[in-house]
């Protein structure tokens, strides 16, 4: 993201400072690279020139964002940016966190490939605080939308977070790839975070047919959603493998349809 905003701006944006497309763009690129000021002024700009109802969304998400978020402490290594809540995280578990996260990284790309260009950005706060910028639904652990994003209980060490982070940063690493099927984001994610839906659940997602559809307004669909992208992501290994399936996310274009039998 960093870098895609430093060529909209000297480069795409110097030859067309009005075209709202760009602005949007900028906007977008400036706000996963945890830039939520500059993001907030590029869409203001680019709503202006031109309405938009879902970047105006973007643009009230981040307001919010600006308003609530007190994570200002920041610790980093060569491949992660923590940026935190003293009150949520104390400066030296900030330090085993980022180790941590480093230990998960290593094994997540030996399972799946994870392309490195710049620092990933993990924003770690308190519940309330989480709540307040994100606006994640109650069964939400956590939120990758182009950095991490993740809520740590009062009084949790920062090793309860690892099944968490672990899920997310498999989101980072098939983002970096450009893949967007959210079946198999989720599945893939569980997988790798130990994840396994309750018996019960995987039970009733053998049933279904097709993939259910992703409704955030119905927690029990939501979970059926999960399970069966659990099933389908199991089916992928049992028929090519660990290797197979790695050199399948390689190449996002030959995916094959979701499946669980």
């Amino acid at each position: 993201p960093a870098l895609a905003l430093r060529r909209i701006e000297e480069d795409l944006l110097a030859r067309s400072p009005e075209d709202p497309n760009l602005l949007a763009l900028a906007g977008l690129a400036a706000y996963q690279a945890d830039d939520v000021r500059k993001a907030s002024r590029y869409w203001e700009r680019s709503l202006a020139l031109r309405p938009n109802p879902p970047l105006d969304s973007l643009l009230k998400r981040a307001r919010a964002e600006l308003e609530a978020d007190a994570a200002a402490e920041r610790s980093a290594t060569q491949r992660f940016v923590i940026r935190y809540e003293g009150k949520a995280l104390p400066s030296r578990a900030a330090e085993l966190l980022l180790s941590m996260l480093d230990e998960e990284l290593a094994r997540i790309d030996a399972a799946i490939g994870c392309p490195s260009a710049e620092p990933l950005t993990v924003i770690v706060q308190a519940r309330d605080s989480w709540r307040a910028t994100t606006g994640a639904a109650e069964w939400n652990a956590g939120l990758f939308d182009g950095r991490i994003r993740v809520p740590l209980e009062e009084g949790a060490p920062p090793a309860s977070l690892r099944p968490t982070l672990a899920h997310e940063l498999v989101h980072a690493c098939l983002a970096r790839r450009g893949i967007r099927e959210r079946w198999l984001h989720e599945g893939l994610a569980m997988r790798w975070s130990g994840e396994r839906p309750p018996p019960q659940l995987l039970q009733e997602a053998r049933k279904l047919d097709r993939l259910p559809d992703w409704d955030e307004s119905r927690p029990g669909q939501i979970r059926l959603y999960y399970a069966w992208a659990w099933l389908a992501v199991e089916h992928l290994y049992q028929t090519r493998g660990q290797a197979g399936v790695r050199e399948l996310l390689r190449n996002p274009a030959a995916l094959p349809a979701p499946a669980i039998r």
